[in-house]
């Protein structure tokens, strides 16, 4: 891969492999790595990638669905129903 094919590509690349390098195929680093001395926004984008990566290995927070909620849910589908 040349490295304007890697400027091209870039955006599917990083979403195919990650924002880990070392995930990257090996005949392609080289060319990744010369393109990110050279773009700062590819660098950016790296960077984007792995605090999304890390946001979605943490632990979900307990997302417990409040009091009630599902009563009033039914009671309002019931409503609409009778007055459909």
């Amino acid at each position: 891969m040349t490295l304007d094919e890697m400027c091209g590509e870039f955006e599917g690349l990083l979403c195919r492999y990650g924002g880990g390098l070392k995930d990257w195929p090996e005949d392609i680093r080289p060319v990744l790595l010369r393109y990110l001395r050279q773009s700062y926004d590819a660098r950016r984008r790296v960077v984007e990638m792995r605090r999304m990566e890390a946001m979605l290995c943490d632990d979900p927070p307990d997302l417990a669905l409040p009091d009630g909620l599902e009563d009033r849910i039914i009671g309002a589908m019931l409503k609409l129903k009778a007055q459909g």
